[in-house]
């Protein structure tokens, strides 16, 4: 059986690991029939809602079954980590960075189990699953940094005559590098495996949570206008240089200030994966030969994450120690990011006019400047670039 989780967990660590330097904890994917059957995927709606370091994963299917009920085997994909600190020998018969697995079929709670088996083979034959090599083995290899195998969790599922619903959730570690500071990843041509090689109806809700900005490749989708915002936000296409490019497809940034986006398709068919990406945006700054050149860059990206974590960076990259050393027009503007980002209007038209030139920017008058919602990094770096002692908006 082709293993498509693999690829693209190697695709999308090759893009987000360049530096050989990040961790790999695990990626989502769909539920697939172990073996051949004639049952077809009618409807999908997969929810993906991120929380912190993880994403919630949550979908509901609508299976149909043409002929009389039938008893299938059907699994769930996902690689093991690499780069990651765990112990294999405590992980035998589950994932170490998924947790709150469950299915539900036609209202009933299904138990499963778990096989760890080798990446490149048929994992599954003669009715047996087969199970990875040795502990010693297992162990050696994680150790060098490469991936090791997979593991799959299958249950048994009677699908009626007709129509059949199922309800799965789980919980995955979000992955990073030295260029994003998290990743997330979903193997969504995995839907293929199916009787009708296409999802009929297809919808995607992707929630990264407020005043958040990320990045994907144009890989299942074509353009922008096959997303809708449930709230307020906004898209647009990157650079071709943009430093997370493959090369291969072209980017779209979303900037989010509230709410989620949503995809629909109908017939769908994909022919590629998910990957979103929460990029810093620092990782090329040392090409850069001074703040105001920077300036330029955040006009298209806005440095997302944790702003906390900026500051050595910029320090580091720029060679400064002081920002006083910089013009105060400049130091107003990268002091005012927090409030920019969340849409504060500026009575200061320069102001207004550089962050309405941003490719981030919306502007919200309802906000009003409150600081509630700030990160300690927020507030360090308002603090970084004071030009006074006090914390409040500065015009």
């Amino acid at each position: 059986m082709k293993k498509l989780l693999t690829m693209l967990f190697l695709a999308a660590w090759a893009l987000s690991a360049s530096a050989n330097d990040g961790v790999f904890y695990a990626a989502g994917n769909q539920l697939i029939p172990i073996v051949e059957t004639d049952i077809i995927v009618k409807k999908e709606v997969l929810s993906i809602v991120r929380q912190g370091d993880y994403a919630i994963i949550d979908v509901h299917y609508e299976f149909f079954n043409p002929t009389k009920a039938k008893t299938l085997l059907v699994g769930f994909e996902a690689p093991t980590p690499y780069n990651a600190t765990f112990n294999f020998s405590d992980y035998h018969d589950s994932h170490p960075f998924i947790s709150d697995f469950t299915v539900n079929l036609n209202g009933k709670d299904l138990p499963y189990k778990v096989a760890l088996v080798e990446n490149d083979s048929i994992y599954y034959k003669n009715g047996e699953f087969i199970y990875a090599d040795t502990l010693e083995e297992k162990e050696s290899i994680e150790l060098s940094g490469s991936p090791f195998g997979q593991y799959v969790y299958h249950f048994t599922a009677t699908f009626r005559p007709g129509l059949n619903i199922i309800h799965h959730r789980y919980k995955y570690r979000l992955s990073s590098s030295v260029v994003s500071d998290a990743g997330l990843y979903y193997t969504l041509t995995a839907a293929n495996r199916w009787a009708n090689r296409q999802i009929d109806d297809f919808t995607l809700n992707i929630d990264m949570g407020k005043h958040t900005s990320f990045c994907m490749p144009l890989t299942f989708f074509e353009n922008l206008s096959e997303w809708q915002f449930n709230g307020i936000g906004l898209c647009n296409k990157l650079p071709s240089n943009f430093e997370g490019s493959d090369y291969k497809h072209e980017y779209v940034s979303f900037h989010i200030q509230s709410g989620y986006i949503t995809f629909h398709k109908e017939n769908f068919h994909p022919q590629g994966e998910l990957t979103a990406e929460f990029y810093h945006y620092l990782w090329d700054f040392y090409e850069k030969d001074s703040l105001e050149s920077m300036l330029d860059y955040i006009k298209t990206h806005y440095l997302t994450g944790n702003l906390d974590e900026k500051i050595p960076l910029l320090n580091d990259y720029l060679k400064i120690n002081k920002p006083e050393v910089y013009p105060d027009n400049i130091r107003k503007i990268m002091r005012n990011l927090p409030w920019a980002y969340r849409g504060y209007v500026f009575k200061d038209k320069k102001l207004q006019k550089f962050f309405e030139s941003t490719q981030w920017y919306i502007a919200n008058p309802a906000y009003k400047g409150s600081q509630e919602d700030f990160s300690s990094g927020d507030k360090k770096w308002v603090r970084y670039w004071d030009l006074d002692e006090n914390s409040e908006i500065i015009e």
